[in-house]
Formats: structure tokens, C-alpha cells, sequence
């Protein structure tokens, strides 16, 4: 037999409704208890063997030693279970060992007793250790309330799960609870219908003669437990005799009573218990939950500081408030601009969904069209924002910013701030916005950002002058951005507009327009009337990055997937374009130019059927690998049937299509013919034969400014390698370590292990050496090969050769044609 048990053990409160702690003592006691009971049953010597009633093993001791006899419906509850034999076959006795393995001992109450005095017949027979339910047959009319089970001589007055009476039972309603040998009751899990007892408390007001005999009436029949917050609020709002200190719990959350608070509009006298949650201020949330956010931020910080809480995505905003902060609004500072918001979080203050999942998160949904910013960050350090779902009124229907970084001082410290495991959508402007102030140990990270009137983040570092400007980086990690720019038209919207130092590990940027840019590092500005310093980007550094246009054909200007200005000490490291290209730009007006350009390493830009690299600002350094785009026929890939001549391809595609079957390039207009959007081929295609359309790169880089170093590869289908705007460009390039593969010069041994050429491969193709300016293109001890043989000046010159080239004489002599 137990001493006590385990629900008594471990409760995490006591009787009277205050919270209790376990003592060491009595959980040792019990789980040694415990451990012999399944000692007993797992190591049964002997038989194993059943019957109904205590009685009956009683009067039947011819079992050995160790014997297990299982007691199913005894009358008593606490015969019940199992009991093991104790003394030779018959002598000694049984004893109890453990109670029957039951989760929810149902039963049926088919109304064979009254309406006070309930006859429940179980599935099994009942004890102290079962949870116990059935469904009431009628209703009760007074207390106390007594229940018979299985016909038995015991009759358990019902009470509730605080220990007095329970009544207002309603018929239909079901009955949860366990049976408490101390008192001969039967507790309630879950304590009365709310609406009857409400109904019974107004009855008993209404009957008191003395004020003390009403307030003894209500606290008798005020409950614990309430479905919803709205049935509190109803309940409790003519209640004002109970403790400070008492906790309530309404539809999922905890209150606590405080008689002097008004922090709850229509629950004064009582504060958030536990985690503060918007829902603790508003039975509304689906209606408006930005009172709601407001108050709990008030409350939060009244505290000194905290987190707020958002449960479920059934919460919509559509009221605002107002802030008043600094910006600089048509090239001129405002101090005081005004800004609308739904809730302006200040230092310290956190906004955390509770139900942080990969796809549903807490969500708030924003209905008002014409807002500043859904969540402002307001002069903010100290806190974060996470995992929440934010939704917008829609990319072209307002300018709503998602979450906006908002300052009193344009060189207020934005520090220590997490923005982590958001998915902000459909807003009408950026989905993150730090555009004034200067961030200090920053952290966004898991973010995803879909359909975007304006930038996905635009970040500026921002200051009032020059001696102010300073930030420390910036850490963005696992960025995802889709769909921006649907509102502003033009080339102004970025996925990612950087400015300052920041490490980005992983961003990915897809559907990038025609016109627009993907990821985009961008100079600083330097203007002294309006006050605006903005910080160069600078000292990034950027890895595991992918950007990728909408249309795989451009019909209008190029995308660019990453655009770097004229920035210092950035380093950008592997990364793909895909459809659309990489460039560095110079700097614009205000912006002073670094010595030294950034650095591209590690990129590869498949599928790249237009211009892979386009270098405009000076001193970039690029390492590429551009990759010309296809498309794949196969019999093995399912979209090819052997013997198939006619092939779809990408409309207007024309000269920049080439073909390969199998290993072999084929010969237009004799292996295969192109129209507008279609390659027919002379001869079929066999079973697991490959097809390639091929759609080469127009050039794979453009340089346009000076002291650019070229590495990598384009691949054999580009129309052009390296191509130098100018003569400039040229001179003080350098593309040696760039192979046009199967078209460039290439450096490589030429019939002998000790001999080192400089090739031109292509077909009758010319290869120059050349001085830069009036300097001369030496070459020490020259050995001149295979130059022809002609009598004299005359001779060379009918034979075609012009002035200035190489002849020889039958006597071996060198000549210039003059």
C-alpha cells in the first residue's frame, strides 16, 4: 500500500490554492513504494490469477508463496488491485501490492439513483489511484452531492477540486475526478459549470440579509478555472472581497489578484500572472489587438523592462499610435516628424511570439491602410523581436514599413538588439527598416520576407556628422527575400541595401525584377545642411549568398543579383547569380572613393545567358565562373522521345543559340536550323542521347575602369571573354589568370616539357604583344620560327606581307617589308 499518494506528493499547490513545493522526503518515500510494487509484479514467482472480490482470495490461501491474485470489482475500492501471497500454500495471508492499470476508469450513470444521489456503474472496479469520468444523467438540485459506484455500500460526497461541495452540476455535463481516502469525497478535476454557479451566487447575493453573509456567499462559489477570458471578465466583475494574491485562470492564462491595479481596462484589480501576454488585456484580439499590445507594453514597462508575449494568428490590428522622432525628409531634417505605428516597442521591452514554429508562428495582421510601421523600435537597445508572423495590408496598398528602427537623436546607439525567426509579408514599404541611428551588437537572423512594395532591409548607418558616424558590424544570417519592389517602380528597390560594416552568413534573394537589384552595397553620403552622414559599406564580409531574376530572359534592363559601389575592405565570398549579373559600381557625388575596391571571390553564374561580370568601379578583383545558360532534351530526363527532330527554345534567342548532341557541336543550318522559339534538327535524336540548347553569354566580364584583376572562367560557349571598355582599362588590368575556355590566349607548355608558350587558339587568330603608350614590348634572346622565305622587299610585299613584318632570305638574313 502507498503512504500518500502521487498526486498529493508531486501537487504543484496546495488546497488552498497556493503553490507548494515537493518534499525530498515524501517523493523518496514514494518511489520506494513504487519500486517494490514493480519489483512484485515483474518478478512473480508462481501463478497468476483473478477474481472479483477480495473476499474470495480471502477464503482461498492454497497458493504458494508469491502468488499474484488480481481483485477487478470489489465493492471497496481500496480492495481493488493487486495482492501477492504471503506463507506456504494454506497459511499466511495477501497482500496488496499495487493499484489496476487503468488511464480513465469510464462509467455510466443511467439515472438509477436520484438527482443528489448519483449510482455510477464503471468499466472496472474503481480505487483511489484511478482518474475516474462519466457523462451526468440529470441534473443536481442542492448539496452535497453523493455518488455510489458499482452498486457498492460507499457513498463519496462530490466535492470540488478546492475541498467544499460542489453543486450546479448540469445534466449532460462530464464529471472528471478521483477519489480522496482521506475524507470519504470525490474530488474534481475540473470544478463546476461556470454559468449555473454565476446564477447560484446571484440568487445567494440576492437572498444575504448582511453584507458579511454576501461576501462569504460570493468567495464560497468563486471559481478557480474559467473557459475564457471573457467568462472571467463577466464573473468577476462585481467581485471585489477577494485576497490580493489569489490566481485565477481564464482561457489559458494566468491572473492574479491586485486590488489597487488598472493596468487591465476591463479587469481592474487584477495583473498578468506569470508571462505577460497581450491577451492578457483584451478578449478582442481578433477585432483590434493593438490597444491590447499597447497596454501590455505600458504594463512591461512599469516593471522596468520584459518581455511581451503574442499567442495564436487569429490577432488583427487596425488601431495606431503616434511618436514624434527625427528624420530627414526631402533632403532636409525634420527634429520632430511625426510617425504612425502599431506599437512603439522602447529599450528594453521584447516582443516574442509564443508559438515559435518553422511555419506557424504567432501572427499579427495588420488592416489599415496608410501607417508609418507595423512594430517600431523606439530609441531601442536592449530587447528583441522574434518569432512572429507579420502581415501587412498589401505591397501596394500603403507605405507600412514591417519592423522600422525609429530615433529621437539621429545619433542614438541602437545596440544589443535581436531580430530573429520573423516572416514579414504583403507590407508596403521595406520589411525591415534601420535607417537612422548607429547599431551596436545586432543580430538578424532567420528572417523571411515576401512580396515587399519597397526594399526586403534596408539598412543605413546613419549620424549627424562626420565625427559621430560609427557602428560595429552587424551579423545577418539566413536571410530569405522574394518578391520586393512591387510598389516603387524604377531601379531604386534592393533585396538587401547595406550600408556600414556587417558579416552576412547566408541570404538568398529570389525573383529579383527586371531593373532591380538583389543585393546591394552602397556608398556613403556626406551633407552637411540636412545633417545626413551615411557610412559606406564597408568591412563586410559576405559568404554563402544567392540571388536569382524573376524572368530568366530579360526583357528590359538586366537584374543585377549583387551590385558593390565603391566601398573598402569588403570581401565577398562564394556565392551564385542565376540570371542575372554581378557588378561593381564607382562612386556617386557625395561619397569620398577607397583606395583599394572590394573583393568578389568564389562566384559562379550559371545559367547566364546575357553579360556575367560588369566591372565599373576601379581597383575590383573578381573571381568568376560564368556559365552559359540550357536547356536539356533527354529520353532519360522524360521530355525526349528517340528519333524527336523538333525542339522548343527560348524566344528571341536567335544568334546566341548553339547546340550539342551527345559530346558533338553541331553546325547550323546543316545540323540543325533555328527559329523564333523552336531548333529543328536534320537528323533525330537517339535513345539516352542528350540534347544541350545552348544560350551562350553575350560576354563573360566588362571591364570599364582601371586597375580591375580578372580570375576565373568563361565557358566555351561565350561570345566574348574579357572585354576592355578602353584602352585605360586595359593597360592597367589584368586578366591573366582568366581562361575563355577554348577561345583566349592560353599560356601553356607547347611540344616540349621545358618550352612555355603564350597561344592564341582560336582560328587564324592574331595575338599581340604590346608596350602601353611609347614604351616598347621587349624580348630578350628571340628565336624567330616558320617565317617565310622571299627574295627580296618586292617579292614579300606581292606575296601580301605589309609594312613592318618579317621575312626571311635564302641566306637566312631577317627583313622588314617596308
Amino acid at each position: 500500500m502507498f503512504t500518500r499518494q502521487a498526486r498529493q506528493v508531486f501537487a504543484g499547490y496546495a488546497v488552498n490554492g497556493d503553490p507548494r513545493k515537493v518534499v525530498p522526503l515524501d517523493a523518496q518515500l514514494w518511489g520506494a513504494e513504487m519500486e517494490e510494487a514493480i519489483k512484485t509484479l515483474t518478478n512473480v514467482s508462481g501463478t497468476t490469477f483473478s477474481v472479483d472480490t477480495k473476499a474470495e482470495i480471502d477464503a482461498d490461501l492454497a497458493h504458494a508463496a508469491g502468488t499474484v491474485a488480481i481483485v477487478w470489482s470489489d465493492s471497496s475500492p481500496e480492495n481493488n488491485g493487486y495482492w501477492k501471497k504471503i506463507g506456504a500454500s494454506g497459511t499466511g495471508g495477501w497482500s496488496w501490492k499495487a493499484p489496476l492499470p487503468v488511464g480513465i476508469n469510464w462509467g455510466v450513470d443511467t439515472g438509477a439513483g436520484t438527482a443528489n444521489a448519483i449510482q455510477v456503474t464503471t468499466r472496472v472496479g474503481v480505487s483511489s489511484y484511478q482518474l475516474i469520468g462519466w457523462q451526468l444523467f440529470e441534473a443536481t438540485s442542492e448539496e452535497p452531492v453523493t455518488v455510489i459506484f458499482n452498486g457498492g455500500s460507499a457513498a463519496y460526497s462530490i466535492k470540488t477540486n478546492q475541498g467544499t461541495n460542489a453543486s450546479a452540476l448540469s445534466a449532460g455535463m462530464w464529471v472528471f475526478g478521483i477519489i480522496d481516502s482521506s475524507d470519504s469525497s470525490f474530488r474534481l478535476l475540473i470544478d463546476e459549470d461556470i454559468s449555473d454557479l454565476v446564477a447560484q451566487a446571484e440568487a445567494a447575493r440576492d437572498e444575504a440579509v448582511a453584507a458579511a453573509d454576501e461576501a462569504a456567499s460570493l468567495l464560497l462559489h468563486v471559481p478557480r478555472c474559467f473557459l475564457t477570458r471573457a467568462a472571467a471578465v463577466s464573473a468577476l466583475s462585481s467581485i471585489s472581497s477577494l485576497n490580493d494574491g489569489a490566481v485565477i485562470f481564464a482561457g489559458g492564462l494566468e491572473y492574479q489578484r491586485s486590488s489597487a491595479a488598472t493596468a487591465i481596462s476591463d479587469m481592474p484589480g487584477w495583473l498578468p500572472y506569470g508571462k505577460v501576454n497581450m491577451r492578457h488585456f483584451t478578449s478582442a484580439w481578433a477585432v483590434d489587438c493593438g490597444p491590447a499590445l499597447r497596454a501590455a507594453r505600458d504594463y512591461v514597462v512599469s516593471l522596468g523592462g520584459g518581455t511581451i508575449y503574442v499567442t495564436g494568428r487569429d490577432n488583427v490590428a487596425t488601431s495606431t499610435e503616434t511618436i514624434t522622432c527625427c528624420e530627414v525628409q526631402s533632403s532636409a531634417f525634420v527634429a520632430s516628424s511625426t510617425l504612425t505605428t502599431i506599437i512603439a516597442l522602447p529599450a528594453g521591452v521584447s516582443l516574442v511570439g509564443d508559438e515559435a514554429t518553422t511555419r506557424r508562428k504567432a501572427k499579427i495582421a495588420v488592416t489599415t491602410a496608410g501607417i508609418g510601421a507595423i512594430i517600431t523600435l523606439y530609441d531601442y537597445k536592449n530587447g528583441r523581436v522574434s518569432d512572429l508572423e507579420i502581415q501587412g495590408y498589401g505591397s501596394a496598398n500603403n507605405t507600412a514599413q514591417g519592423v522600422w528602427f525609429a530615433v529621437t537623436s539621429m545619433d542614438n546607439i541602437n545596440q544589443d538588439i535581436e531580430l530573429s525567426r520573423l516572416y514579414i509579408h504583403d507590407v508596403g514599404s521595406y520589411g525591415i527598416g534601420h535607417n537612422y541611428g548607429l547599431p551596436v551588437r545586432v543580430t538578424v537572423r532567420d528572417i523571411v520576407l515576401h512580396d515587399l512594395g519597397s526594399d526586403g532591409i534596408d539598412w543605413k548607418v546613419r549620424s549627424s556628422s562626420v565625427a559621430a558616424t560609427y557602428s560595429e558590424s552587424v551579423y545577418f544570417e539566413n536571410i530569405e527575400i522574394r518578391r520586393f519592389g512591387l510598389r516603387i517602380t524604377g531601379s531604386s528597390s534592393t533585396g538587401l541595401g547595406l550600408r556600414g560594416p556587417a558579416q552576412i552568413n547566408g541570404i538568398r534573394v529570389y525573383e529579383i525584377a527586371d531593373g532591380k537589384t538583389g543585393i546591394q552595397l552602397v556608398p556613403g553620403i556626406a551633407n552637411s545642411t540636412n545633417q545626413d552622414y551615411r557610412i559606406s559599406a564597408n568591412r563586410v564580409s559576405m559568404v554563402d549568398w544567392y540571388c536569382e531574376a524573376a524572368n530568366r530572359y530579360s526583357t528590359g534592363t538586366l537584374p543585377i543579383g549583387l551590385e558593390v559601389f565603391a566601398t573598402e575592405a569588403c570581401d565577398i565570398g562564394p556565392g551564385v547569380a542565376r540570371w542575372c549579373k554581378i557588378m561593381t559600381t564607382p562612386e556617386s557625388s557625395t561619397p569620398y572613393a577607397p583606395l583599394n575596391g572590394s573583393r568578389i571571390r568564389a562566384v559562379v553564374i550559371p545559367r547566364c545567358n546575357a553579360i556575367g561580370v560588369h566591372l565599373t568601379a576601379p581597383t575590383s578583383s573578381v573571381d568568376v565562373d560564368v556559365q552559359s545558360d540550357y536547356d536539356l532534351y533527354s529520353t532519360k530526363k522524360g521530355n525526349a522521345t528517340s528519333g524527336q527532330k523538333t525542339f522548343s527554345c527560348v524566344s528571341g534567342a536567335g544568334s546566341y543559340i548553339k547546340v550539342v548532341k551527345g559530346t558533338t557541336e553541331l553546325t547550323l543550318n546543316t545540323d540543325y536550323t533555328v527559329s523564333s522559339d523552336t531548333v529543328t534538327l536534320t537528323t533525330g535524336i537517339a535513345t539516352d542521347e542528350n540534347l544541350f540548347i545552348v544560350y551562350a553569354a553575350a560576354t563573360a566580364v566588362r571591364v570599364e575602369a582601371d586597375y580591375c584583376h580578372i580570375m576565373g572562367r568563361g565557358d566555351r560557349w561565350c561570345k566574348a571573354g574579357v572585354v576592355y571598355s578602353a584602352q585605360t582599362n586595359f593597360d592597367t588590368g589584368s586578366h591573366l589568370a582568366f581562361l575563355w575556355l577554348g577561345r583566349t590566349a592560353n599560356m601553356s607548355l607547347i611540344n616540349s616539357t621545358s618550352v612555355l608558350g603564350l597561344c592564341a587558339t582560336g582560328s587564324n587568330q592574331a595575338l599581340r604583344v604590346q608596350g602601353s603608350g611609347t614604351g616598347r614590348a621587349e624580348i630578350n634572346r628571340p628565336s624567330m620560327l616558320n617565317l617565310s622565305t622571299y627574295a627580296d622587299n618586292a617579292a614579300a610585299t606581292a606575296a601580301g606581307l605589309t609594312a613592318g613584318m618579317n621575312y626571311r632570305t635564302s641566306t637566312g638574313a631577317i627583313m622588314v617589308v617596308y
